[in-house]
């Protein structure tokens, strides 16, 4: 089996660890895990199982083509992991939610050179309901309005989730409509004007501890069809980064999402 290296940069924290700790089980066909950081330490651990770098030491991590980078920070620096995968001429894994028009449009510049996997959700059950919202919403028709309720805990950052846009956008891949006209976030506390007739509306929720809920409702005349998806816990999203890793190896230069990494795109 070839070496299959992981440079994980966000490392330190809570997906970060839990994608660490994925890799490094027996069977993944990766054989070293790095991390880079400004926090030195993984979350909830006393002592790290992987070496750290500071950011402006990344390069350490990055001298070798075996290496697959992971890149889970904040919006504000994925264009800046990603200059240095396209330096080290190495594939890249987004998992950074929260991206606007700019960054992508310069993603798919850098895609020329490298693959590119942008995961707004590394699950597999999200992939798939993805799917089925938008083949339900060509069935259903335009008859039928649909309402995606988004569920997460405080520390959540981005209102709505990137998952809740995936499963907006999928609705509107099947009802043929355009997203960035149609998707609309929450209804204000009166209706001072009339909503259009062609809509999919998000609802964000934040509180507690829940890990990540969506809820998809398709309001039809006299019906409606709910789905629903929930994550347990972290380690969905840790084994899917993992998937990822094993599929992206195996690319041409590219931009791809996570319908092409589980066979569905």
């Amino acid at each position: 089996m070839d070496r299959r290296k992981v440079c994980i940069f966000g490392v330190s924290g809570r997906l970060g660890t839990a994608i660490t700790f994925a890799a490094l089980e027996q069977g993944t066909g990766i054989t070293e895990v790095c991390g880079v950081d400004l926090v030195q330490q993984m979350v909830n651990r006393r002592e790290s199982v992987v070496e750290i770098a500071r950011p402006e030491n990344a390069s350490k991590h990055l001298g070798t083509s075996d290496v697959v980078i992971i890149a889970h920070s904040k919006p504000e620096l994925v264009l800046e992991h990603a200059g240095m995968a396209v330096d080290q001429v190495v594939p890249l894994i987004i998992g950074t939610t929260g991206l606007n028009a700019a960054t992508l449009e310069e993603l798919a510049r850098f895609a020329k050179t490298i693959p590119i996997v942008v995961a707004s959700n590394f699950s597999r059950g999200v992939v798939v309901v993805a799917k089925t919202v938008e083949d339900m919403a060509r069935l259903l028709g335009p008859d039928c309005k649909v309402e995606i309720i988004d569920e997460h805990h405080d520390g959540k950052k981005d209102v709505p989730s990137g998952t809740a846009k995936v499963f907006a956008e999928a609705a509107c891949r099947g009802l043929g409509l355009d997203p960035r006209k149609v998707i609309m976030v929450g209804r204000g506390p009166t209706k001072e004007r009339a909503e259009p007739a062609e809509r999919v509306m998000i609802h964000s929720v934040r509180g507690g501890t829940v890990f990540g809920e969506h809820e998809i409702r398709f309001l039809c005349p006299d019906e409606k069809t709910k789905i629903v998806h929930q994550a347990e816990s972290r380690g969905v999203f840790a084994r899917g980064a993992v998937a990822a890793v094993n599929w992206v190896v195996q690319q041409e230069p590219g931009l791809y999402d996570m319908r092409n990494v589980y066979g569905l795109e």
